[in-house]
C-alpha cells in the first residue's frame, strides 16, 4: 500500500483559513480510511498546542538551515498521522490562528516576511522527509498543497536525487487558487533565494520567476512530477489565458485573469495539468438534519424560542428523496429561519412558505462577485416576492452597503456577518435558491452543498460552478440550476428573474427541479463525495508513471 505524505499550511480540524483546509483534511481522512498510509505535515500553530483535545508530543529537534543560520526547530505529533513543524524564526506559527492572528501573514505585517516564513517551513519539511527515511518510512508520494509549499519540490529535486528510493518518490502539487500574485506567493525579491539556500540561476533562468519576482507557485508547478487543480473547469480557464472584465462598485471597469498571468507555464515546461473537482463532506445531508454541532445549536434555539412546538425537535425536519413530506419539511425549516431573522436581525420578513428565500453565503471579496450582488440589490425592482438572507464576512467595502440595504429594506433583505444567524446546513436547507455569482471559482463548495438539500443554485458559468450547474431548460426539463455567463449585474438579475418566475408560475416544474438537484452529478457523471474525488487522485495522480519536467534538471551550482 502506498505511503503518502501531505504537506500543507491548513487542514481541518487543525487550522482553517479557507477551502484548502477542507480539501486537505478530507482527502487525507478518506485515503486513510481506504487503507493508505497517510501522514500530514503542518506548521505547529499555537491553537493546536493549546487545544485540550490534542495530546501534543514533542518528537525531536529539527535543525533547519535558512539564511546564514541554523534554526533550532522541533517536530511534534498531534496524533498518529499528523506532524507539526514549530520554532520558526519569527515566532509566527505559535501566534497564528488565534487571538485574531490569521493563518497567513497579512501583507501589511512588517514583523514577518511571508517568503522567509514559508521557506523555513519548506526546508523544515525537507528535513522531516529525511528523518522519516532514516526511520524506515519512505513516502511514495509527497503531495504539496498550494503556494506556501511551493519551494519544497525545488528542495526535493535538488537535495534528494541520486538513490533509487529517492527517484521513486513522486511529487504532486495542487493549485487551489492562482488568480493573483497574492494567491501565488509571487511578490518576493530574488534575494529570497539566498535565504532559502537555493541557486540564483533558478531566478535568472525563469524557473521560479514571474513578473520580476520569486513566485512560489511557479516553483511548485515547474519542479513537481504531477500538477492538478481543484476542478476541470478551472483547469481549462487557467490554461487558456482568457481575460474578462467587470464593473466595480466605484464604476471602474476592472480586468482579471483566472490564471493570474501564469498561463504560459504549462506549454513551456510540458506540464499536463489535471482537474479533479473537490468533494463535500457527507455530513451535508438532509437525512442527517439534527446531527452535529450546527444542528445542535439550531435545536437549542428552537426549543428555547418555540415552546408551542409541542415536543417537536429539529431532527424531525430530516428528509430525503422520495419523502412524501419533503416539501413540507423544507417549508417548516424556511419559516423557522424567517422567524429567526426577524428575532435576531430585526428584519420584517413575512413568515410564509410561499415566499422564496435566496441564500448568499460567502467571504466578502471581489472574487465572490459582491460587486455584482451589491449593484444588483441596489437596482432591484422585484416583479415577484422574494427574501434574501445574506451571511457573509470580510471586506468592509462590501459589508457597509449591504448593511445599509438591509436597514432600508428589512422586509426582503437580511444581512449578518455571524454564522450563528444561520448555521451553514440550516442556511442551505431553509433556502429555495443559492446565489453564487463568482468572478472565478476554482471549485466552490456551497453550490454542491445546496444541491444536496434541494436548493437551486443560481451561478455564473465559471470554473467548478460550470462543471456542476447546468442551466435549466423548461422545454426539455433538463438542468439543475440557473446560469449566466458574463460577470455583469444585469445578467445576474436576469438569471434570478428566471428562477423566481419558475418558482411562482410553474410550481410543478419547480418541484421536479428540486428532486433533480438532490440527485445531481457533475457534467462528467461524478458524484460529490470525497470517496469519488480520492479515487481520482489515486488513478490520475498517484498511480501514473513518473514525469520529470525541464526545470527539475539542474545541478547544485549557484
Amino acid at each position: 500500500m502506498k505511503k503518502i505524505l501531505m504537506i500543507a499550511v491548513e487542514a481541518k480540524p487543525y487550522a482553517t483559513a479557507g477551502g484548502t483546509s477542507d480539501v486537505v483534511g478530507a482527502l487525507a481522512r478518506v485515503l486513510q480510511h481506504k487503507g493508505y498510509d497517510v501522514r500530514l505535515v503542518l506548521p505547529h500553530y499555537g491553537n493546536i498546542f493549546r487545544a485540550p483535545r490534542y495530546r501534543i508530543e514533542r518528537l525531536a529537534d529539527l535543525e533547519v538551515s535558512v539564511g546564514s543560520e541554523t534554526v533550532q526547530a522541533a517536530v511534534y505529533r498531534a496524533d498518529q498521522n499528523t506532524y507539526l513543524i514549530g520554532g520558526d524564526p519569527f515566532g509566527y506559527f505559535a501566534k497564528a490562528d488565534q487571538a485574531n492572528v490569521p493563518v497567513y501573514p497579512p501583507l501589511e505585517d512588517s514583523s514577518v516576511d511571508a517568503g522567509e516564513l514559508y521557506a523555513f517551513f519548506c526546508r523544515g519539511a525537507l528535513e522531516l522527509v529525511r528523518r522519516f527515511r532514516e526511520d524506515g518510512w519512505q513516502p511514495d508520494i509527497i503531495h504539496c498543497h498550494d503556494w506556501p509549499t511551493g519551494l519544497l519540490p525545488v528542495y526535493l529535486a535538488r537535495e534528494l536525487p541520486g538513490t533509487a528510493s529517492a527517484r521513486d518518490v513522486r511529487v504532486v502539487f495542487t493549485i487551489h487558487n492562482m488568480s493573483d500574485v497574492v494567491y501565488q506567493g509571487g511578490w518576493f525579491g530574488p534575494e529570497l533565494l539566498g535565504y532559502a539556500g537555493l541557486p540564483k540561476r533558478l531566478f535568472h533562468e525563469g524557473h521560479v520567476r514571474h513578473r520580476g519576482h520569486v513566485n512560489f507557485m511557479k516553483a511548485g508547478i515547474v519542479f513537481s512530477d504531477r500538477v492538478n487543480t481543484v476542478s476541470e473547469g478551472y483547469a481549462r480557464e487557467i490554461s487558456s489565458g482568457k481575460t474578462e472584465s467587470f464593473v466595480a462598485l466605484d464604476g471602474t471597469r476592472k480586468r482579471f485573469k483566472c490564471s493570474g498571468g501564469l498561463d504560459g507555464v504549462w506549454a513551456k515546461y510540458g506540464v499536463n495539468l489535471v482537474g479533479i473537482r473537490n468533494g463535500i463532506d457527507d455530513s451535508y445531508d438532509p437525512a442527517r438534519i439534527g446531527e452535529g454541532e450546527d444542528w445542535q445549536f439550531v435545536d437549542e434555539d428552537w426549543r428555547s424560542s418555540y415552546a408551542r412546538a409541542g415536543g417537536q425537535i429539529v431532527a424531525d425536519w430530516a428528509y430525503c428523496i422520495g419523502d412524501p413530506c419533503l416539501q413540507q419539511k423544507k417549508h417548516d425549516i424556511k419559516r423557522y429561519l424567517q422567524e429567526r431573522c426577524n428575532r435576531v436581525l430585526k428584519t420584517r420578513f413575512e413568515v410564509s412558505a410561499e415566499i422564496p428565500v435566496i441564500a448568499v453565503r460567502s467571504r466578502l471579496t471581489e472574487q465572490k462577485g459582491f460587486d455584482l450582488i451589491v449593484e444588483g440589490l441596489q437596482q432591484w425592482s422585484p416583479a415577484w416576492p422574494v427574501q434574501f438572507i445574506i451571511v457573509a464576512w470580510g471586506e468592509e467595502r462590501y459589508a457597509k452597503p449591504l448593511k445599509k440595504l438591509a436597514a432600508v429594506h428589512p422586509e426582503w433583505i437580511a444581512f449578518s456577518d455571524s454564522w450563528k444567524t444561520a448555521p451553514e446546513p440550516l442556511h442551505y436547507a431553509a433556502a429555495d435558491m443559492l446565489l453564487m455569482p463568482s468572478l472565478f471559482e476554482p471549485c466552490g463548495l456551497p453550490h454542491m452543498m445546496a444541491l444536496r438539500y434541494g436548493t437551486i443554485p443560481i451561478v455564473r458559468q465559471t470554473g467548478g460552478l460550470a462543471d456542476v450547474v447546468q442551466d435549466y431548460d423548461p422545454s426539455s426539463k433538463t438542468g439543475n440550476g440557473f446560469v449566466f455567463r458574463a460577470p455583469d449585474s444585469k445578467e445576474m438579475l436576469q438569471a434570478v428573474g428566471r428562477a423566481l418566475e419558475t418558482y411562482h408560475q410553474r410550481p410543478d416544474r419547480w418541484q421536479e427541479l428540486l428532486t433533480t438537484t438532490m440527485q445531481a452529478r457533475d457534467r462528467y457523471g461524478h458524484d460529490f463525495t470525497w470517496t469519488t474525488a480520492a479515487n481520482r487522485y489515486l488513478a490520475e495522480l498517484y498511480e501514473v508513471s513518473n514525469r520529470t519536467y525541464t526545470g527539475r534538471q539542474f545541478t547544485n551550482d549557484n
